[in-house]
């Protein structure tokens, strides 16, 4: 399909086709064989490379490089939440709260009723 010999195929099949046809239908011609477009488009097809866009930081200005900090932050935040030790972490830290919760009122309850116990001076030692 490099050299041009398939267009030219292509461009005769297509006269032909116009010539012939009573049916603007019956014009139609594939542009080539499936194996051919397959190989062409997708085989050859280039790589799709992705970089991450870094946003210009004009040092002079103080909101820009504000702004440039905020975005890096942001951006390290969301890989954070997006970690594999976030995600297995998550069920712990929802029942944290109620925890701390139960443990706060157990305290509560242990230092109203509890009676501090009496430990001997020593003096039946001496």
């Amino acid at each position: 399909m490099d050299d041009g010999r398939w267009l030219r195929n292509y461009l005769g099949q297509r006269l032909d086709a116009a010539r012939s046809a009573t049916d603007p239908v019956d014009t139609f011609v594939p542009i080539a064989e499936f194996d051919q477009l397959m190989d062409a488009w997708v085989g050859r097809a280039r790589k799709i490379k992705s970089e991450t866009y870094a946003w210009p930081v004009d040092e002079s200005d103080p909101l820009e490089s504000t702004r440039a900090e905020l975005l890096a932050a942001i951006r390290e935040h969301d890989s954070l939440l997006k970690s594999t030790s976030w995600r297995i972490t998550a069920p712990i830290r929802a029942i944290a709260p109620t925890l701390r919760a139960i443990f706060a009122i157990g305290m509560r309850l242990f230092s109203r009723f509890s009676i501090s116990p009496s430990v001997p001076r020593g003096d039946h030692l001496t």
